[in-house]
């Protein structure tokens, strides 16, 4: 493997796990040569990815359904449920040099491990094996954020917009109606007041919105929104001191403790936002498309679905977009590659769609009401859920040191949102460490 002692120093300090998985023996043949649709002899291969109890199963259904293709190759399904836990454990396992032979990313990690030359390059295997016409049903923005220098390390597997949740019972009491397009950061504020109830009794009490206690990937839709970002165009400067980036935080902030319309990190921490939402003391829950599912068949809950309020530049939200990948160790690159191509292609993508699960990462299928949520099955505004995807979703920023930093911004911004630290210092502090980082 190219570079494992430079790439396992970046990892140093996680807990090797490498009974995770174990390592096939048979070899196969390199990129360019061969015919990909015969392999010397069966094999089997370990594809692993993270997830809750209904994203395991779908992905258990996508296995045995490529498993019954009688391909020569066997997939075995590896689920961590926790994405920090699976990270860490890829990286465990890449270092020790027991990779599974497929890996599910998303797609700023596929930057930063593509830079590290742990990936396989698929450029060519794209050219071997598909026309230009095939490989143009994938959304071209997809396909762009798992390139580094401008060669291909993943195919996109599934991605999906943020939305607004909303619990159409709370909007009803308040007499508040239901968000749509229209909607602001003021109007945010002034309804949202409508439709908080700040009781005494914490078990009474309602609010319009709330955030996760941890800073996660949610503070950059407000960054975002305000108009700014963690670099500049060139990725040559972070740009946590601009006031628009400020700007975001500061509404994040003042969405607790001025306008008290969401929880401080003090209740979220006990009762995650998802939860609140659930159980009815929360009418507004922002998050991705996977929570479509979640709520769909859910008891005594009336929900719909909206955009994102728009801030003062715009009103976009992280696309959660993943691909899968190859590590340079696994010793089963060519029945990998048989099973990515068929999850990227149409029968996998519409298994994937078929639940909700995520939106295709291909324009005819993410079209077809008959197979990407159809309203039989799927009580929502489906404009919505597209147009939410596709003209305000907007993919991470991507950088070989970005879990470094990312870690940096969010040990700080933790601070910020519990009070313990101005947005002045924390900013700061993040301009001070994560600076180097991009050097």
């Amino acid at each position: 493997m190219k570079s494992l002692n430079r790439f396992a120093s970046v990892f140093s300090s996680v807990i090797l796990l490498s009974t995770l998985i174990a390592c096939s023996s048979s070899e196969e043949p390199s990129a360019g040569t061969g015919n990909s649709d015969k392999q010397k002899k069966a094999v089997t291969i370990q594809y692993t990815f993270w997830g809750d109890a209904a994203t395991k199963a779908t992905h258990e259904r996508l296995v045995d359904n490529f498993n019954k293709k009688n391909t020569g190759v066997t997939v075995k399904a590896i689920h961590v449920p926790a994405f920090d836990q699976y990270l860490q454990k890829v990286q465990t396992t890449m270092a020790s040099g027991t990779a599974p032979d497929v890996i599910n990313f998303v797609h700023n990690d596929v930057y930063a491990f593509a830079s590290r030359d742990v990936l396989v390059d698929l450029t060519e295997w794209i050219k071997r094996d598909w026309d230009g016409a095939k490989l143009g049903e994938n959304l071209g923005d997809l396909m762009e954020g798992m390139k580094y220098e401008g060669k291909q390390y993943a195919l996109p597997r599934n991605a999906g917009g943020w939305y607004t949740y909303y619990n159409k019972t709370l909007f009803d009491k308040a007499g508040v109606k239901y968000p749509d397009e229209s909607w602001t950061w003021e109007t945010l504020v002034a309804e949202g007041k409508k439709l908080s109830n700040n009781s005494a009794n914490v078990n009474e009490r309602t609010w319009a919105i709330a955030f996760d206690a941890k800073a996660t990937a949610q503070h950059i839709n407000y960054m975002w929104q305000a108009g700014g970002d963690y670099f500049n165009e060139d990725k040559s400067a972070l740009l946590f001191d601009s006031p628009k980036t400020k700007q975001g935080l500061q509404f994040m902030y003042d969405l607790m403790y001025k306008d008290k319309i969401a929880p401080d990190p003090s209740i979220t921490s006990i009762q995650k936002p998802v939860d609140l939402f659930s159980s009815g003391q929360l009418a507004m829950y922002q998050d991705s498309m996977g929570n479509i599912v979640r709520f769909t068949g859910a008891k005594d809950l009336n929900w719909g679905i909206a955009y994102l309020p728009k801030g003062p530049e715009n009103r976009f939200g992280r696309i959660g977009a993943t691909g899968l990948a190859i590590p340079e160790g696994s010793k089963n690159k060519e029945a990998a590659w048989e099973f990515i191509k068929y999850v990227n292609g149409n029968e996998g993508q519409e298994i994937l769609a078929k639940d909700g699960f995520s939106a295709p990462v291909r324009e005819q299928l993410l079209q077809d009401e008959s197979k990407f949520l159809p309203a039989d099955k799927f009580p929502i505004d489906r404009n919505v859920a597209i147009k939410g995807y596709q003209e305000y979703g907007k993919l991470l920023p991507s950088h070989k040191n970005w879990t470094q930093i990312e870690a940096v911004a969010k040990k700080y911004l933790d601070l910020y949102f519990i009070n313990s630290m101005s947005l002045d210092e924390a900013t700061k502090k993040i301009m001070d460490e994560a600076t180097p980082l991009l050097k």
